[in-house]
């Protein structure tokens, strides 16, 4: 494996830096290797141990790639608008290790109202949604179950424009949410613990599964979870709350019929999925 070496970064008040570099460019010609190698400045890295050429021996093409670097840099005023802020965050996130879809969302949310964001984390360890979901550890880091929430949440108050990017629609769509004075959180927070409980009452802990003679099978199926509680939520809303029963042989019934057959598969766009299947059809599989 490739060995962690800590760096140490001038301050644009340091001598040595003023001697390199101009404040926010990087200068590969005044960096010779009869010089420390200061890649760039940040004042509050300037704890850190630093590492100069003479201290670890770098094949002369590394050296010159990492004296050619460019860093990029993006500045947007605290008060500017919440979409720019994202859309930045997003074009920005594309080197190292990319953070997911549900942490750029997070990200944005946070800015916006930080209390709606830990509503949502809460909603995520609700005990029902946690048992029915099994959201893995690795998928746990990547906010897998907080997208889960989000996208509870915006299939059921966004519309969605056919052929456009799902993770695009859910992004754009928990913005208008946070931003609506017009969401009924306590009502809404209420419809998604009783959709869950009402999931896991009648179909089990594994109910987002191919159901099978005698329990369930195969993985987390993401088509199942939109359809059901889409379906389900807004039967919860109107006060139409199927038996627990009667609910199971709908599950059942829902897996076998071909146009989800069709669109549920692993292969298939979530713009298919969501525009052929979820938003047209969730409905009938429940009633």
């Amino acid at each position: 494996g490739a060995a962690v070496v800590s760096m140490n970064w001038p301050s644009r008040n340091d001598a040595q830096f003023g001697s390199l570099v101009k404040p926010g460019k990087l200068n590969p010609g005044r960096l010779s290797s009869r010089i420390p190698h200061w890649i760039y400045p940040l004042d509050f890295l300037m704890s850190q141990k630093f590492i100069t050429s003479e201290e670890i021996e770098l094949p002369p093409n590394l050296r010159l790639v990492i004296q050619r670097a460019r860093v990029r840099m993006e500045i947007l005023e605290s008060g500017s608008d919440p979409r720019a802020r994202f859309e930045l965050f997003q074009r920005l996130n594309t080197g190292g290790s990319p953070l997911s879809e549900q942490e750029v969302r997070t990200s944005i949310c946070v800015s916006i109202n930080p209390a709606l964001d830990k509503r949502i984390e809460n909603m995520a360890t609700h005990k029902s949604f946690v048992e029915t979901t099994k959201v893995s550890d690795a998928r746990l880091e990547r906010q897998f179950n907080k997208e889960l929430v989000v996208r509870f949440l915006v299939l059921r108050n966004c519309q969605y424009k056919r052929g456009v990017d799902v993770h695009e629609y859910l992004s754009n769509g928990i913005v208008d949410i946070f931003q609506s004075k017009e969401m009924k959180w306590d009502a809404e927070e209420k419809v998604f613990n009783s959709t869950f409980d009402t999931l896991l009452e009648a179909l089990g802990d594994n109910c987002f599964r191919r159901p099978k003679a005698g329990g369930y099978s195969g993985n987390f199926s993401l088509a199942a979870f939109e359809c059901s509680t889409l379906a389900l939520s807004r039967m919860i809303e109107q006060k139409d709350k199927a038996g627990a029963k009667a609910l199971k042989n709908e599950y059942v019934a829902m897996w076998r019929d071909e146009t989800f057959q069709k669109y549920s598969g692993a292969g298939v766009r979530g713009t298919e999925r969501l525009s052929k299947l979820v938003l047209p059809h969730a409905s009938e599989y429940f009633s």
